[in-house]
């Protein structure tokens, strides 16, 4: 599937244009070279100043048309705004903690309970998930999963779904646990960056699941990308990639390097998700709406 762009472009006179295309590096050329548009034939070169990208023509098109009523002066603030995306995550932060405040996250008792959350939540709501934390009564230890038959740990987990996955699983990383003795120091003294690829080798344990684990149960400072982060970088927008590994990379190189940051970015994404930027947004009272792209979208 074709990507959609619109973009930007200075001209020569110092007037902006602004088009949409399915390639940029193309469209650009075109203009330089006078096939492009007859404003831009005897305004050149031009040079791209700022650009999005859409999954469809239909989004592009409405972008398109909204930035052209835009004023000169929007349209230079909306290019500044491009030009200093290293700050936007900074500001993305700092506006949504000023909204929200402290949302103490995760949900758990003890850092097992987070480990136990972070695998039952995996294909579900939370609902479930508590639920099944509900049916362990005082017996959400390391060592009760670690010597439960296998059966009965399916029972309890039930409302959590995909039990019988689940409950290989639970079983894999209370293993994983059980070679620090079970002990949350003993994690936190092995370096992060050879913890990580050990917990990813855990059946079960996915990047979302290893570093919820390693951020919310042993406040080591990974910062957790889900979908709501991906809706989120997509729309705002933050030039962070698409996939995991640079999504997260983004985040990281943006915020300081620590545990209590990341937990309160990730928390304040989620719940922001949750309440305004919805599969089908709710633009109207978003904390971050006057800076976002999408917005009305």
């Amino acid at each position: 599937m074709n990507q959609n762009y619109i973009y930007i472009l200075r001209c020569s006179d110092n007037t902006l244009y602004t088009g949409w295309t399915t390639d940029i590096k193309k469209r650009i050329e075109a203009h330089n070279n006078g096939t492009g548009s007859k404003y831009t034939r005897a305004r050149r070169p031009v040079e791209l100043m700022y650009s999005e990208e859409f999954d469809n023509k239909q989004d592009a098109q409405r972008r398109e048309y909204k930035i052209k009523q835009m004023t000169r002066q929007e349209k230079e603030l909306l290019i500044a705004g491009y030009n200093t995306s290293a700050n936007k995550v900074t500001t993305l932060y700092d506006t949504l903690f000023a909204h929200y405040g402290d949302l103490h996250w995760w949900p758990g008792q003890t850092p097992y309970e987070i480990i136990v959350g972070a695998i039952l939540t995996q294909n579900t709501n939370w609902s479930n998930v508590e639920k099944a934390i509900a049916n362990f009564g005082d017996n959400l230890t390391p060592e009760f999963v670690a010597n439960i038959d296998p059966a009965e740990l399916i029972d309890i987990i039930r409302p959590a779904g995909f039990f019988n996955q689940k409950a290989l699983y639970l079983k894999a990383v209370t293993s994983w646990y059980a070679d620090y003795g079970y002990d949350v120091g003993t994690v936190q003294k092995q370096p992060l960056d050879e913890l990580r690829p050990e917990l990813l080798k855990v059946k079960g344990v996915g990047q979302e699941t290893a570093d919820s684990i390693l951020l919310y149960a042993f406040s080591l400072p990974t910062f957790v990308v889900d979908a709501y982060t991906q809706r989120l970088c997509e729309r705002y927008p933050l030039t962070a990639g698409k996939d995991y590994s640079s999504i997260k990379e983004h985040f990281e190189t943006q915020l300081p390097k620590s545990a209590e940051v990341y937990n309160h970015c990730h928390a304040l994404i989620v719940i922001n998700a949750k309440e305004y930027c919805k599969k089908k947004p709710l633009c109207d009272g978003c904390p971050l709406a006057s800076k976002c792209r999408r917005y009305g979208i």
